[in-house]
């Protein structure tokens, strides 16, 4: 992986080299046959420093985005090469900006002590990014830094004796900074918590740049000499700012990773949260017709034979139907259900709760849960119960292949606005008691059942909810009996 990384870096670096060196190479070749070498190395130091500025800028915003990331590592090390490359871009346009100024002695001796110095910090740099955090914003710290050296160069110039420094001094200062840029590229190459790929990027764009400005000082006024001098800047420079993206882009991809598992996580979380409200809601009306049936077998001593076996029957199946809800199991393959058997219980638990329930039991099967078919007929009981009165005809038929339950109940009917959004989760009146969760479980177990649940129409008041499910071929054997 790391080797597939590496080529796409090579061929990003020599897209932009023919892209950006060969077209600026070309005009500051031309610059240097009409103006000289010393415009055109001026020329191309302000281009090249114009690129690691905005390199520095990419790397700062890669820092902005792994601040809260876990790895230490990562994040020290876009804060310390923010502070470097601001740092030494500024400091390096501003020394290129006052060249004029300087007397002409001084053109040769002061860019290198100046970079020779910059070297230097760029090492002290490299070795505390391996220990310490950068204690402030990196931003801030390499303008400060920037404007520091720019402001200490012009009080050298300022206030120190430009004496002519020998050919030989001038040599021997260059000697020493192309030496100390080779140190820096070992120093940053020696960094082991940083990446092979990284450390390599920036030891060779190091080095690079120190060759570029070592070539500068050789012989100035050799066509080839300045034209390598010009190449090494661009190339220096493209590999900083095609790590600099590099990085960035890493962090960007990281921040839509973790974007999607955040999303990810919280729509689980929601979903989590919707079927714990959803199983409350079913808990609750089955849990209310348990304590009511159990308080009238418990304080009503006139209770009929008749009376308690339903209230016992309607007990057993709804505490069976209660243990199934609470734990957790599986989807089952739908199977032939009784109808009538597994609606009985729910409308003897709604009329002891003072629901007058008009039902007559039918012999029709059909194909489905029971489970899922008893939290509708619940849902649809609970809501005539609480929104439609105090009578509800609920009846079982067949129709076209399918055993529908019809609830019909003598309320107030739908409101005109909440009918578009009826079967949706949380779609409710505002004076509503309900949590308007009931309708939208209703049709989506009665559709994972292969039926359906709609709102029917009605000449009569109230409202009438028709919930279909596939008829087996029991209930024709059992309506032909029947007929």
């Amino acid at each position: 992986m790391l080797g597939v990384d590496v080529r796409k870096d090579v061929r990003t670096v020599l897209a932009l080299g023919l892209a950006v060196v060969g077209p600026v190479s070309l005009a500051l070749l031309l610059m240097l046959n009409s103006r000289g070498p010393n415009a055109a190395m001026r020329s191309s130091e302000m281009v090249t420093y114009a690129l690691v500025l905005a390199a520095s800028v990419f790397v700062y915003f890669h820092w902005r985005m792994v601040g809260v990331a876990p790895s230490q590592g990562s994040r020290r090390l876009a804060g310390w090469l923010t502070v470097a490359l601001l740092a030494a871009s500024l400091q390096k346009l501003g020394q290129v900006a006052m060249i004029d100024p300087v007397p002409a002695v001084w053109r040769d001796f002061w860019p290198l002590v100046s970079q020779t110095v910059i070297l230097v910090v760029l090492i002290a740099m490299t070795y505390l990014a391996a220990r310490v955090d950068v204690p402030r914003d990196p931003a801030l710290l390499g303008a400060i830094g920037g404007l520091l050296l720019t402001g200490g160069t012009i009080v050298v110039l300022r206030f120190t004796d430009p004496s002519l420094p020998s050919r030989t001094g001038i040599q021997l200062l260059n000697a020493l900074m192309l030496l100390a840029g080779v140190m820096l590229a070992w120093t940053i190459w020696q960094r082991t918590h940083v990446s092979a790929k990284v450390r390599g990027q920036l030891a060779l764009a190091a080095v690079l740049l120190t060759l570029a400005q070592s070539l500068a000082h050789l012989d100035t006024h050799n066509r080839w000499v300045v034209t390598l001098a010009v190449v090494a800047n661009f190339q220096g420079a493209l590999v900083l700012l095609t790590l600099s993206q590099s990085l960035l882009r890493s962090s960007i991809l990281g921040h839509q990773d973790e974007l999607m598992m955040l999303q990810e996580t919280l729509a689980k979380a929601r979903a989590d949260v919707l079927e714990e409200r959803e199983l409350l809601h079913e808990v609750g009306s089955t849990v209310a017709g348990i304590t009511t049936a159990s308080r009238v077998m418990s304080q009503d001593s006139r209770l009929t034979h008749e009376r308690r076996q339903r209230l016992e029957q309607m007990l057993t199946a709804e505490l069976a139907r209660l243990d199934r809800l609470m734990t957790s199991r599986h989807p089952e393959p739908a199977r032939v259900i009784d109808v009538s058997e597994v609606v009985e219980p729910l409308v003897t638990s709604h009329r002891e709760r003072g629901l007058d329930v008009q039902w007559t039991p039918q012999e029709l099967h059909a194909v489905g849960d029971p489970d899922d078919l008893a939290e509708v007929v619940n849902i649809l009981l609970e809501n005539a119960r609480r929104h439609g009165g105090q009578t509800v005809l609920l009846e079982v038929s067949d129709s076209d292949g399918y055993v529908e339950v019809t609830c019909s109940d003598n309320g107030p009917g739908i409101a005109d606005e909440v009918r578009p959004q009826l079967f949706d989760s949380g779609a409710r009146r505002s004076d509503s008691p309900g949590q308007g969760l009931g309708l939208s479980i209703a049709q989506r177990l009665m559709s994972e059942c292969g039926g359906s649940l709609e709102l029917a129409d009605s000449v009569r008041p109230g409202a009438t909810f028709v919930a279909r499910l596939p008829m087996s071929e029991m209930a024709h054997v059992a309506v032909h009996h029947v007929a």
